[in-house]
């Protein structure tokens, strides 16, 4: 799959394929998220949507760690901790880090990469009337990619800032609706060799992308998804790229304890991840999430092979 894609230049895939990723294992599992009405979702507007009861909690401390397996081996590895605030009256404030690390680095006899993340969130969302609630988000990124090659061998660091601006808007009590429109900056200083000469690159990325999201709650235990999500990278050394997702997934809670978590994806490149997960909500001040991504990182599978992705978490509610 990906026909002309696997030619776009390797860090522009890297960066599509991460963009998949989710601090929150039920987010993983069921893939769409714009329009649900957790905190959980990738929605910065999603925090504030419901505050009644069983929601009406005060702060939750979530953790998770993800593991990423290229063949046989462990090459990924990260974690998270996100902590959430509700304000007295209205409001809802986040803050969440994640730790990225490359374990062993990827690739074929010709080709070798490895990634370093550091990420800072901060968000705030606010209901303003009965069926509305809006958010944004700010990320900040430091990250260096090593990419070694027959003839090239070089680190890329890149220090980048999002902002995403979010919105949640409840039609009726079977259908939501979600939106999301972020862009974001990066510098990007580049250092290494070439043919066994010295390289250096400074170059500056930009970033723009658009989701939408439906919810409908088929059944007082099911809740279906769906979004489409359109994003566009561009350096001003390296050109630009246009790629687009469709996720579906699902949530059935069969019992009060037991959610059972689906989705899938599918890419204008011709890729398709399918993912499953569950959780366990045996206490309901602890939530225990687990979840599992087949080919979660198509956009790069011809360099690093297919990916299987293990991620768990842990919520625990004051």
């Amino acid at each position: 799959p990906g026909g002309d894609f696997g030619a776009e230049p390797f860090a522009f895939r890297v960066q599509l394929a991460f963009d998949r990723s989710s601090v929150y294992p039920d987010v993983t599992a069921r893939q769409a998220s714009a329009a649900h009405p957790l905190g959980s979702s990738n929605n910065p507007a999603s925090d504030d949507v419901m505050r009644e009861a069983p929601f009406d909690f005060e702060t939750v401390l979530a953790m998770s760690g993800t593991a990423v397996m290229f063949g046989n081996d462990v090459g990924v590895v990260g974690g998270s901790a996100t902590a959430t605030h509700r304000l007295d009256e209205k409001g809802t404030i986040s803050a969440t880090y994640v730790r990225t690390e490359t374990v062993k680095p990827q690739g074929t006899p010709i080709f070798a990469a490895a990634l370093r993340t550091n990420e800072g969130l901060i968000g705030y969302s606010e209901r303003v009337d009965e069926r509305l609630t809006l958010g944004f988000s700010v990320r900040v990124i430091d990250s260096t990619l090593s990419t070694t090659t027959a003839v090239l061998d070089v680190d890329s660091d890149t220090l980048g800032v999002d902002l995403t601006l979010g919105a949640f808007y409840e039609h009726n009590e079977t259908i939501n609706v979600g939106m999301m429109f972020g862009g974001g900056y990066a510098a990007i200083d580049t250092d290494g060799t070439l043919l066994g000469g010295p390289l250096s690159i400074d170059d500056d990325a930009y970033n723009w992308q658009w989701t939408t999201g439906v919810g409908i709650r088929a059944h007082e235990t099911v809740y279906l998804l769906a979004d489409v999500k359109v994003m566009h990278i561009e350096t001003d050394t390296t050109g630009s790229v246009d790629y687009g997702r469709l996720s579906v997934g699902g949530e059935w809670f069969a019992e009060p304890w037991l959610a059972v978590r689906s989705g899938v994806s599918f890419t204008t490149a011709g890729h398709l991840t399918p993912s499953v997960g569950v959780g366990l909500y045996g206490n309901e001040d602890v939530v225990f999430e687990f979840a599992y991504v087949y080919n979660a990182f198509p956009e790069v599978e011809l360099e690093l092979t297919e990916a299987h992705l293990l991620t768990f978490g842990a919520a625990f509610v004051w």
